[in-house]
């Protein structure tokens, strides 16, 4: 069985979701944001196995303690190759949103549009969603969703910071409608639905109007 728990940050409020099987205790850490002595309390309290960390894009309220994690379990790091280009400047990024001893992690894993990644029992679709950052992805598991910054409940992803795009957000949200997805946990806020969005957010009704 999959469990899914969620880490608040203290900072800006990013979710780190960690997705573990109840047998093997194989973990998946989607967006290790500011907290990581939280993170590493929790997965040596529930006796997870982390097996790779994940970003849905490069701000450092998502990635903040992945080199922590990165050391404290040797496991590798994975974000899409076009958020590569933006992780030497998120040194500086952090400092101004107020981040002390931001380290940027080492990349080991560039993912792509569609990627399928067999890291725990279930796989994991990568679903290339640029407009909030131009690497930014969404992570597909059975009919779940983490979709990082693209889609909140009840709202979307800012794009005015450098690289985002509206154009580029509104063609991420079309597909993502039309994707086989029910629940959806996102990078900020409350989980929600696929059907709840369609109903009450004004980004998702318009695509789905398209």
């Amino acid at each position: 069985m999959m469990n899914i728990e969620r880490i608040i940050t203290p900072l800006y409020a990013a979710n780190v979701w960690l997705i573990w099987d109840s047998e093997t205790r194989q973990t998946l850490v989607i967006d290790p944001g500011d907290q990581a002595p939280e993170c590493l309390r929790i997965i040596d309290s529930h006796g997870l196995q982390p097996r790779l960390l994940i970003a849905t894009h490069g701000h450092p309220d998502h990635i903040a303690a992945a080199t922590d994690l990165q050391t404290r379990y040797r496991i590798p790091f994975a974000i899409h190759q076009a958020e590569q280009e933006l992780l030497p400047v998120m040194a500086d990024f952090a400092l101004m949103l107020g981040f002390a001893n931001f380290k940027i992690p080492v990349v080991n894993l560039s993912l792509n549009d569609n990627d399928a990644l067999d890291i725990l029992p279930f796989t994991v679709r990568v679903i290339h969603s640029p407009g909030h950052t131009p690497g930014s992805i969404c992570l597909q598991i059975g009919r779940d969703l983490f979709s990082g910054d693209t889609l909140f409940k009840g709202s979307v992803g800012r794009t005015d910071l450098p690289g985002g795009s509206h154009v580029q957000l509104l063609s991420s949200l079309d597909k993502i409608v039309q994707q086989d997805i029910e629940h959806i946990f996102p990078g900020h806020g409350s989980p929600t639905t696929l059907a709840h969005e369609l109903t009450h957010n004004s980004f998702l009704r318009k695509q789905a109007t398209i």
